[in-house]
């Protein structure tokens, strides 16, 4: 008899703390953009995948009181619904507007990166906008550079040749059209790797403009438990898979080198 009720108040005591476990779960819904950008994100069947979405996998499993489900929005909403509250976290760039309505992890899921590509055996000394003055430059229609970039351009400082796709100025770098391409530095690798050109090119080390931090972004306003306690956990988690070389085993697999820089406030 005395072994029977040390059973049931053991199966209370589990019942009673696995309570207290599914209570303290929290579900968090996070903001997904409704867009193709590989390689960081594709969307497939609704769903995010690509590096970012592993990442955020990832994070979350090592968060057990945390469950995610997932929104898909338009681009330009998502900051909106963070603002508003209608999302309790997604990935975005940190401004200084944006932190008036939302905490950021200080680790990125990515950076974003601008690179200068070249043949192979072609390669040349970069350190500033003015090493590229007299050379035709391959560059996405549209595509923003830097400040100091487009106004050598606008002065004809630089020859720019614009085409409508990223792949397109990798096509012209291996016509000799251009001396050499310029883009965000992960793309570069998808599509030299799709191309099936990756060997004939080399990625210049210095960037072309300081390096852009996209990180884990939480609503101020979403009715959150503890915000700021779960931007400390996303940190350490962030922090320790940087250390462990998650991040580069998870570009690895999808054929990329994942990018490092020194944190900075922007």
């Amino acid at each position: 008899m005395q072994g029977y009720l040390s059973f049931i108040k053991l199966l209370l005591l589990y019942s009673i703390l696995l309570g207290a476990r599914v209570h303290a779960e929290q579900t968090l819904v996070f903001g997904v953009m409704d867009i193709e950008f590989p390689p960081y994100q594709y969307i497939v069947d609704g769903k995010q995948s690509g590096p970012d979405a592993d990442i955020i996998r990832e994070v979350f499993d090592r968060l057990p009181d945390y469950k995610l489900t997932y929104k898909v929005r338009p681009v330009k909403r998502v900051a909106k619904e963070i603002k508003n509250g209608t999302l309790d976290i997604t990935a975005i760039f940190k401004t200084p507007q944006r932190e008036k309505f939302a905490l950021f992890t200080q680790t990125p899921i990515h950076w974003s990166t601008y690179k200068l590509a070249t043949l192979k055996g072609n390669e040349f000394a970069f350190s500033q906008v003015k090493d590229l003055y007299g050379m035709r430059i391959g560059i996405m229609l549209g595509n923003k550079i830097s400040v100091e970039f487009d106004k050598a351009v606008e002065d004809g400082y630089l020859n720019v040749s614009r085409v409508s796709s990223f792949e397109k100025t990798l096509q012209l770098l291996e016509k000799l059209r251009v001396r050499a391409v310029v883009g965000n530095v992960t793309i570069t690798q998808y599509y030299a790797n799709k191309l099936g050109i990756t060997d004939k090119i080399t990625i210049l080390p210095t960037p072309i403009r300081a390096p852009k931090a996209f990180r884990l972004t939480i609503s101020k306003n979403s009715g959150i438990k503890d915000p700021v306690g779960l931007q400390q956990k996303l940190e350490a988690a962030l922090s320790s898979m940087l250390d462990e070389g998650v991040f580069d085993d998870v570009y690895a697999r999808h054929g990329l080198l994942f990018e490092r820089h020194a944190t900075d406030s922007y």
